[in-house]
Protein backbone atom coordinates (compact mmCIF):
# COMPACT_ATOMS: atom_id res chain seq x y z
CA UNK A 1 0.00 0.00 0.00
CA UNK A 2 1.56 3.28 -0.96
CA UNK A 3 1.69 6.18 1.24
CA UNK A 4 -1.13 8.20 -1.07
CA UNK A 5 -3.30 4.55 0.02
CA UNK A 6 -2.48 4.72 3.32
CA UNK A 7 -3.56 8.71 3.97
CA UNK A 8 -6.58 8.03 1.92
CA UNK A 9 -7.63 5.27 4.25
CA UNK A 10 -6.81 7.16 7.39
CA UNK A 11 -9.29 9.84 5.90
CA UNK A 12 -11.90 7.48 5.41
CA UNK A 13 -11.51 6.06 9.17
CA UNK A 14 -11.58 9.19 10.11
CA UNK A 15 -14.86 10.15 8.12
CA UNK A 16 -16.37 7.03 9.85
CA UNK A 17 -15.34 8.07 13.48
CA UNK A 18 -16.87 11.75 12.56
CA UNK A 19 -20.14 9.78 11.46
CA UNK A 20 -20.49 8.14 14.46
CA UNK A 21 -19.61 11.19 16.81
CA UNK A 22 -22.33 13.40 15.06
CA UNK A 23 -24.53 10.87 15.97
CA UNK A 24 -23.70 10.65 19.21
CA UNK A 25 -23.38 14.79 19.76
CA UNK A 26 -26.86 14.72 18.15
CA UNK A 27 -28.18 12.46 20.93
CA UNK A 28 -26.36 14.81 23.65
CA UNK A 29 -28.19 17.59 22.49
CA UNK A 30 -31.37 15.65 22.70
CA UNK A 31 -30.54 15.11 26.11
CA UNK A 32 -29.51 18.84 26.41
CA UNK A 33 -25.96 17.40 28.38
CA UNK A 34 -24.00 20.86 27.49
CA UNK A 35 -20.73 19.88 29.25
CA UNK A 36 -20.77 16.46 27.09
CA UNK A 37 -21.88 17.98 23.71
CA UNK A 38 -19.03 21.04 24.11
CA UNK A 39 -16.73 17.81 24.45
CA UNK A 40 -18.23 16.12 21.33
CA UNK A 41 -18.39 18.90 19.27
CA UNK A 42 -14.50 19.11 20.18
CA UNK A 43 -13.81 15.39 19.07
CA UNK A 44 -16.12 16.50 15.73
CA UNK A 45 -13.99 19.93 15.17
CA UNK A 46 -10.72 17.61 15.84
CA UNK A 47 -11.62 15.57 13.39
CA UNK A 48 -12.46 17.64 10.75
CA UNK A 49 -9.68 19.59 11.18
CA UNK A 50 -7.74 16.42 10.12
CA UNK A 51 -9.64 15.21 7.57
CA UNK A 52 -9.46 19.20 5.86
CA UNK A 53 -5.59 18.91 6.75
CA UNK A 54 -4.63 15.75 5.20
CA UNK A 55 -7.22 16.18 2.16
CA UNK A 56 -5.51 18.34 0.17
CA UNK A 57 -7.53 18.14 -3.70
CA UNK A 58 -8.45 19.77 -6.57
CA UNK A 59 -12.07 18.40 -6.75
CA UNK A 60 -14.24 21.14 -6.72
CA UNK A 61 -17.22 19.12 -4.92
CA UNK A 62 -15.14 17.93 -2.23
CA UNK A 63 -13.72 21.57 -1.27
CA UNK A 64 -16.98 22.84 -1.72
CA UNK A 65 -18.75 20.62 0.67
CA UNK A 66 -15.95 20.82 3.25
CA UNK A 67 -16.72 24.67 2.90
CA UNK A 68 -20.33 23.81 4.02
CA UNK A 69 -19.35 21.63 6.52
CA UNK A 70 -16.91 24.36 8.22
CA UNK A 71 -19.52 26.92 8.61
CA UNK A 72 -22.02 24.25 9.93
CA UNK A 73 -19.54 23.54 12.46
CA UNK A 74 -19.14 27.18 13.08
CA UNK A 75 -23.27 27.46 13.59
CA UNK A 76 -23.41 24.40 16.03
CA UNK A 77 -20.68 26.04 18.32
CA UNK A 78 -22.45 29.47 18.27
CA UNK A 79 -25.59 27.62 18.84
CA UNK A 80 -23.85 25.00 21.70
CA UNK A 81 -22.77 29.06 23.56
CA UNK A 82 -25.93 30.41 23.90
CA UNK A 83 -27.61 26.38 24.86
CA UNK A 84 -29.93 26.81 22.15
CA UNK A 85 -30.51 23.01 21.93
CA UNK A 86 -33.31 23.10 19.62
CA UNK A 87 -31.55 25.11 16.51
CA UNK A 88 -28.35 22.50 17.39
CA UNK A 89 -30.36 19.78 16.64
CA UNK A 90 -32.02 21.59 13.74
CA UNK A 91 -28.28 21.80 12.17
CA UNK A 92 -27.45 18.65 12.75
CA UNK A 93 -30.73 17.00 11.53
CA UNK A 94 -30.96 18.92 8.35
CA UNK A 95 -27.84 20.45 7.62
CA UNK A 96 -24.60 19.05 9.67
CA UNK A 97 -25.24 15.30 9.02
CA UNK A 98 -26.36 14.71 5.46
CA UNK A 99 -23.79 17.41 4.39
CA UNK A 100 -21.55 14.79 6.26
CA UNK A 101 -22.52 11.66 4.85
CA UNK A 102 -22.44 13.36 1.10
CA UNK A 103 -19.01 14.52 1.50
CA UNK A 104 -17.98 11.08 3.04
CA UNK A 105 -20.07 9.24 -0.25
CA UNK A 106 -18.57 12.12 -2.81
CA UNK A 107 -14.93 11.29 -1.00
CA UNK A 108 -15.43 7.40 -1.80
CA UNK A 109 -16.50 7.99 -5.27
CA UNK A 110 -13.95 10.43 -6.09
CA UNK A 111 -10.69 7.93 -4.61
CA UNK A 112 -12.31 4.46 -4.44
CA UNK A 113 -9.72 3.86 -7.08
CA UNK A 114 -7.21 4.53 -5.58
CA UNK A 115 -7.97 3.26 -1.80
Amino acid sequence: MSNIQKQLAYIRDILDTLEEATDHFSKLVRERELLHCTNMLTTIVEGFEAVKGALNTSDEDLNEQMSKLEQYILMMAKNLEKSSFIKLQEILQFSFTPELRKFKQTFEEVYRPVI
